[in-house]
């Protein structure tokens, strides 16, 4: 796409712990290169020309188990599948989901935590 001389890229990353290489790629070619869904640059600035569009993975996990947590009550188990382990997103859910069940359903058992694949 950089060779077919795009004006932008808009890219789903599928691994967000390995986009150094298309960030170079694009900032080499002065395109400007936008990650959407998946953030790899949570918590830190993007390089320059180089931009996210995404929802806070850990937000979506605690409105979850908010959700959950009333449905499930006050005492059972709680099996957790996982995304792609390398995706910031399925760390970041699963952190939210866990720190809510620690907080307000600590009587919760989480009896499984594993990715779904």
């Amino acid at each position: 796409m950089i060779a077919a001389g795009v004006d932008a890229l808009l890219v789903v990353p599928v691994n967000t712990s390995d986009v150094d290489d298309i960030v170079k790629k694009a900032q080499a070619a002065k395109i400007p290169l936008v990650f959407v869904n998946r953030n790899a640059y949570v918590g830190q600035r993007p390089p320059d020309n180089c931009y996210v569009i995404a929802t806070d993975a850990y937000v979506e996990g605690e409105t979850q188990m908010n959700y959950a947590g009333p449905l499930i009550g006050s005492d059972g188990n709680v099996v957790i599948f996982q995304g792609i382990l390398s995706n910031e997103a399925t760390q970041s859910r699963t952190r939210g989901v866990k720190e809510v069940i620690g907080q307000s359903y600590p009587e919760l058992a989480i009896t499984a935590d594993a990715p779904a694949d």
